[in-house]
């Protein structure tokens, strides 16, 4: 029995130490030379995981929907109001905090917000009435509006504006896993133990990416770029340098800029009323805050509901709704997704819709959502 028990142990080590070799040697290096390095693909991993963090915490409640309906004798227009009042406490305190990360360091600040959200995403899970969840998340919902101000203002000082909108997209990706994670891992723990523990579960990895911010993510000089590419010493230009660029484009395309729009102040001294007018005034951004507010007005409905829209309609259970939601990663899906997908298809076909699913699947989503 003792040698069974240390050969097993062996092979598990070994099996280890080859999963680790194949990380390091075909993921971890090849995605550190698509970036610039390790420095700025560990920077890169760790702002990913933020928001993907956020993401999961949103889809968190479209994934327990149904059980937290029933334990609390709630319906849909409590568990609407849940992610809504937490994503309106969100968006106004994105600018008060939005103006602290430019006093501050940032670093600390996400530090602290990650600990507080993981606390209050564990306090979520001995919520006895719908009163105090919904105080949880209002907690929550300040503490999530610190996660893109200082991401974004992170990006900025750490990398060169050639390639932040290319490093912006590495680090959106967190935000799509997050979610999908967040779906699939909550469902399924509410589906196998408890709602309670998918908050409890979810906490769990935030105090993990708060050391790890802690210790692995330094506080950048702010204007500047202290991530390079390795090996090209500092090729990312200085401000000034920035400057010089964005006047020779304006002038090699015949454009000259409005000079009412044009900032002579530091930003950083800015009052809030002050700085959401000047950002107001720029037509461009009035066009982005419109088009990303009915982008994620969709995303967050098809998040909240679309688990509850799969049990209710198709019968599935809670591990295979949430795990359904998750979008398929390509036309050629894995033998295990067709085996998540075979209950779902089973269902449909018993009720005689299963030609016309993704259609009614979409358009009952977007209504929802409307």
């Amino acid at each position: 029995m003792p040698s069974a028990t240390l050969l097993r142990t062996w092979a598990a080590l070994r099996t280890w130490a080859a999963l680790r070799t194949w990380w390091q040697r075909s993921v971890q290096a090849r995605a550190a030379a698509k970036v610039g390095g390790q420095a700025r693909l560990q920077v890169i991993a760790l702002l990913a995981c933020v928001l993907g963090l956020q993401s999961a915490d949103n889809a968190t409640v479209g994934a327990i929907a149904a059980p937290v309906s029933a334990d609390l004798g709630i319906g849909n227009t409590q568990i609407g109001l849940l992610v809504t009042l937490t994503t309106g406490i969100g968006a106004l305190s994105t600018l008060p905090v939005g103006m602290l990360v430019d006093r501050v360091h940032r670093v600390h600040l996400l530090t602290g917000a990650i600990v507080v959200w993981s606390i209050a995403m564990a306090v979520s899970g001995f919520a006895d009435s719908y009163v105090m969840l919904l105080f949880t998340r209002l907690a929550l919902g300040a503490v999530i509006a610190t996660a893109s101000p200082v991401v974004a203002s992170l990006i900025g000082d750490f990398f060169g504006a050639g390639e932040r909108g290319r490093i912006y997209g590495y680090i959106l990706l967190g935000e799509l896993i997050g979610s999908g994670l967040g779906l699939v891992v909550s469902g399924s723990v509410a589906g196998a133990i408890s709602w309670r523990a998918s908050f409890i579960v979810l906490s769990v990895p935030g105090l993990a990416l708060a050391w790890g911010v802690h210790r692995l993510l330094s506080e950048p000089v702010r204007g500047g770029h202290s991530l390079a590419v390795e090996g090209d010493g500092d090729a990312d230009p200085a401000p000034d340098d920035e400057v010089g660029l964005v006047e020779k484009a304006q002038r090699a395309q015949g454009t000259t800029p409005h000079e009412s729009l044009v900032l002579t102040m530091d930003p950083a001294t800015m009052s809030m009323h002050d700085a959401v007018r000047y950002v107001l005034s720029i037509r461009t951004n009035v066009v982005l805050i419109v088009a990303s507010s009915l982008a994620y007005f969709f995303f967050t409905g098809l998040q909240t509901f679309a688990v509850e829209f799969l049990r209710g309609r198709f019968g599935l259970g809670q591990s295979v709704a949430s795990a359904v939601t998750w979008p398929p990663p390509s036309p050629r899906r894995s033998a295990r997704r067709r085996r998540i997908d075979a209950p779902l298809r089973s269902a449909a076909r018993r009720s005689s819709a299963y030609g016309d699913f993704d259609s009614t699947f979409r358009c009952a989503c977007a209504t929802i959502a409307l």
